[in-house]
């Protein structure tokens, strides 16, 4: 019994942080999407769209993230939360615990990135 009531609160721990990161990610990914205002000068111009242009690539990296912690929390409510996305075997919990919306175990984690 005493198991299941600390993995019970292991997984709302886990739930509260992804929440809590998904509402962090949501506004930084507004503020990457607002155009800069520099002022009306051709310079100004200039910098606006070069910021912008800087923020693109930053932005599909910000949604990369919002995409795994959606994830991440459809799993838990799936109880499925911890497990690998690609081998079905249990995410170490340490990686969890750094990064809790890991969706695959560090082996499959390595291979993806060959």
């Amino acid at each position: 019994m005493i198991k299941k009531i600390e993995y019970q609160a292991y997984i709302a721990k886990q739930k509260s942080i992804l929440l809590a990161e998904k509402a962090r990610v949501e506004e930084e990914l507004k503020a990457i999407n607002k155009f800069p205002q520099y002022g009306d000068t051709e310079e100004a111009n200039a910098q606006e769209v070069e910021r912008f242009e800087g923020y693109k690539g930053l932005e599909l990296s910000v949604k990369t993230l919002l995409k795994d912690i959606t994830t991440a929390l459809d799993n838990i409510d799936n109880n499925k939360y911890g497990l690998c996305n690609i081998c079905d075997n249990q995410i170490e919990a340490n990686r969890l615990e750094v990064f809790p919306a890991a969706l695959t175990c560090v082996v499959c984690s390595k291979k993806q990135k060959k």
